[in-house]
């Protein structure tokens, strides 16, 4: 890591990643943690192939072996379990991974997934009549909440569900110590927002509450003026620090952040050791090469 300039190799790897033009001076020029952040956002879309456990609802299963899309239904439980690629089955705005910084109704947004962490799958068997690396569109979405260990499937339901009080409801019934959904103790219930005027809410960067057996809950993580989730947020300004004291070490031939990062995971330091900063899965961590040493730093949204 010795005579590298961290955060300019940084920059250099997300614009890749982003697959950005070298006109776009917009990115080229943007700050490095609003750059981790637009990057996080887009990163957060996708769904790391790792293999998880499958929770169902009991909505879910009451309508599940009714449906007409059974078969799909069955493929992506399967994908899911087995831990292979569901991307041709997400929204096809996953190509837009940057439109604009502030804009909250941008569709590199995804105002469900950033407020409460739910992705919606579709469910068509066919291929989409325009993009070939998705599926068909369909009126039905699946609706589910992913972790890096296990998929909870809360419904399926249509594209004008996308702010339903039903989807916090569920998860509070089925899943009441989860915590993904934050009861606020000592508040008491109002009006509640309709579907649409949630959403709307949504796409202003506006939070909102659900209100279930006279409790107000919020969500976990919850959405910035800007659209972006607050997990995304926190995650680049956390790695952001982490990127300048690594880059301070470089420069003062200093070491004791490294170090304390190995300490911190009970190793040592290796002498001449190869390090670079990347991510795997769910974890902003530090690589070294040649042993595929991965060191989890930061927890992505």
């Amino acid at each position: 890591m010795a005579g590298i300039n961290i955060i300019s190799g940084f920059r250099s790897f997300l614009l890749d990643e982003l697959n950005v033009a070298k006109n776009n001076d917009n990115l080229h020029t943007m700050h490095i943690k609003d750059l981790i952040l637009v990057y996080l956002n887009w990163r957060a879309r996708l769904i790391p192939e790792i293999p998880r456990v499958l929770f169902t609802s009991r909505e879910y299963e009451n309508y599940r072996n009714t449906h007409a899309r059974l078969t799909s239904i069955i493929n992506i439980e399967r994908a899911i379990q087995e831990g292979r690629s569901l991307n041709k089955y997400l929204s096809t705005n996953i190509m837009h991974k940057y439109i604009s910084q502030y804009n909250s109704t941008a569709r590199d947004k995804d105002v469900l997934l950033n407020d409460l962490n739910i992705h919606h799958l579709h469910i068509g068997l066919g291929t989409h009549k325009m993009y070939y690396d998705f599926t068909e569109r369909t009126g039905d979405i699946l609706f589910v909440l992913f972790t890096d260990k296990e998929a909870y499937l809360l419904d399926v339901l249509g594209h004008n569900d996308f702010g339903s009080h039903r989807l916090a409801r569920i998860i509070i019934d089925n899943w009441p110590d989860s915590n993904f959904l934050i009861p606020l103790n000592g508040v008491l219930p109002g009006e509640d927002w309709s579907s649409g005027e949630r959403h709307d809410l949504r796409k202003h960067g506006l939070q909102s509450t659900f209100i279930y057996n006279n409790a107000v809950y919020i969500p976990s993580s919850g959405i910035t003026m800007a659209g972006y989730s607050r997990r995304a947020v926190r995650a680049a300004s956390a790695i952001y620090c982490i990127l300048s004291k690594a880059q301070q070490c470089v420069e003062c031939g200093e070491w004791s952040f490294i170090k304390k990062i190995y300490a911190n995971s009970g190793l040592e330091l290796p002498e001449n050791a190869a390090l670079s900063f990347g991510f795997r899965h769910y974890y902003f961590g530090l690589y070294e090469e040649p042993t595929k040493l991965f060191l989890r730093l930061v927890r992505l949204p």
